[in-house]
């Protein structure tokens, strides 16, 4: 209930009438328990034909079956998932979202997002947009003419082009991690940094595309 009166608040609108942007479904998991079934069942089938007791077949056909299932339901929830992004993409015109993790940037991000909070980005023909998730709704969008430089990686000292460089969290993985050095508000430049990104895209996925959309 906090969440949504803050959101009203701070965006007009409450929050049931925005998008949400949704998680993929766990599939490790499912996968783990789909092999699980499956090497039951082929026990129980080995262990009933050493020991002649074919009527303990239909348990190992059955927990085949429920293998089959499982990883069937699994693929479902993938398609829904990813037939659910596309109508965000297509509604709020990007190429392509996806959520990572925001580990530093501008000062004043820092009231509303806590340390390494999870955020979603968008990117359109012609600007970068940060979202806040659950519910989504646009916190920073950066035009491509506002942007700098962008890298993955620890940055060479020699390459710090920015005025404000703060980061909140220690990375886990810097080699996974993007930086977008922008122009934001005014003469200042910032270096926002993500991390941490969801399955099926990388901090290198992300710059290949960024950096094909500044070519073009």
């Amino acid at each position: 209930m906090g969440e949504e009166k803050r959101v009203e608040e701070m965006y007009g609108q409450p929050a049931e009438t925005t998008l949400r942007w949704p998680t993929n479904p766990p599939v490790r998991r499912y996968q783990l328990a789909a092999d699980a079934l499956l090497l039951g069942s082929v026990a129980l089938a080995a262990f009933a034909f050493v020991q002649s007791r074919p009527h303990l077949l239909l348990g190992s056909a059955t927990g085949v079956a429920m293998a089959f299932l499982l990883q069937r339901w699994e693929q479902r929830l993938g398609e829904q998932v990813a037939a659910e992004r596309e109508r965000i993409c297509r509604e709020l015109g990007c190429v392509v979202m996806g959520m990572t993790h925001q580990a530093g940037g501008i000062p004043y991000m820092k009231t509303y997002l806590r340390p390494s909070q999870p955020v979603v980005l968008g990117l359109s023909e012609t600007h970068l947009t940060i979202y806040l998730d659950d519910p989504l709704r646009v916190y920073v969008t950066i035009p491509f003419g506002d942007v700098l430089r962008i890298f993955t990686g620890l940055p060479a000292e020699a390459d710090a082009v920015w005025d404000e460089d703060n980061l909140d969290v220690e990375l886990s993985s810097p080699a996974d991690s993007l930086s977008v050095v922008a122009r934001l508000g005014g003469t200042k430049a910032y270096r926002l940094v993500f991390h941490k990104f969801e399955t099926g895209m990388s901090a290198h996925d992300w710059y290949e595309r960024i950096k094909a959309r500044l070519a073009a």
